[in-house]
């Protein structure tokens, strides 16, 4: 695996802004998480949380304070926090090559978001991520959602789970990781090919642009090949989160079709 260098200008200050996390999901996968650095739990009722939150804290020789519940709204204004929250700082992002199997000969697969800006779009493709098996979600280092309490919570545990990388350049990290052998499909409505017709290669990255905007053409060019779903009108483009749950699973639908020849 070839090394993917990106810049790591201003990645300190972002990792040091820490965050109230809320949700179950999110906080409970946050606290199995090891790398996760959590500097406090509150809850307006600790004693009404699952038995997981209280053993897992004092594992990690935390205690959940009570608060009020006026303290919700302040930390976490607008959000549905099921009662219980911590505070993080974001994980520290990996390269690339962290986080690829050694197995050259092993599926994988990428999603790459090209300026999605959406914290609950980011968040909910993260999911689908996790749930189908990908390995990462590459972000571009400007104009995309940071980490964040709403990102969190849309992804419902997942951030904890699926590796976030970072792309200083998107058109190069791109043509770097096809180099070590992966194929970039991109999807657009005006695409030519439906993605169930096409035979896709065991080492793909799935490229989705900002809603309304779609691909930049740089990165346009840089996908090997083009497809689109098979929606019908009047609803004939999905959001990028739905259309990337159903471009996932067809990716680990053939992933599986090839695994049991």
């Amino acid at each position: 695996m070839q090394k993917h260098h990106r810049s790591n200008h201003g990645a300190d200050n972002h990792r040091s802004k820490e965050y109230w996390m809320y949700g179950t999901h999110a906080v409970q996968s946050a606290l199995f998480n090891q790398k996760r650095t959590i500097k406090r739990l509150a809850s307006t009722h600790p004693a009404h949380l699952p038995t997981l939150f209280a053993e897992q804290a004092r594992k990690r020789h935390l205690t959940i304070e009570q608060i009020d519940a006026s303290l919700l709204q302040k930390y976490a204004p607008g959000a549905v926090t099921q009662d219980i929250l911590a505070l993080v700082t974001p994980l520290t992002e990996p390269a690339i090559e962290e986080i690829l199997p050694t197995d050259d000969s092993a599926p994988v697969t990428l999603i790459i978001l090209d300026q999605v800006t959406d914290p609950q779009n980011v968040g909910a493709i993260m999911r689908s991520g996790a749930a189908f098996g990908a390995a990462a979600v590459v972000l571009t280092d400007h104009h995309s959602a940071s980490e964040s309490g709403a990102l969190a919570k849309a992804a419902s545990g997942a951030l904890d789970t699926i590796a976030i990388v970072k792309a200083t350049n998107l058109s190069q990290f791109m043509d770097q990781i096809k180099k070590d052998g992966f194929w970039c499909m991109g999807l657009s409505h005006d695409a030519k090919d439906t993605i169930g017709t096409v035979k896709l290669p065991a080492k793909i990255a799935l490229v989705f642009g900002a809603e309304g905007p779609g691909l930049r053409r740089l990165t346009r060019d840089q996908c090997d090949f083009m497809v689109h779903l098979p929606t019908l009108p009047p609803i004939d483009q999905l959001n990028v989160s739905n259309a990337a749950a159903v471009t996932l699973y067809e990716v680990r639908r053939q992933q599986l079709l090839l695994a049991a020849k």
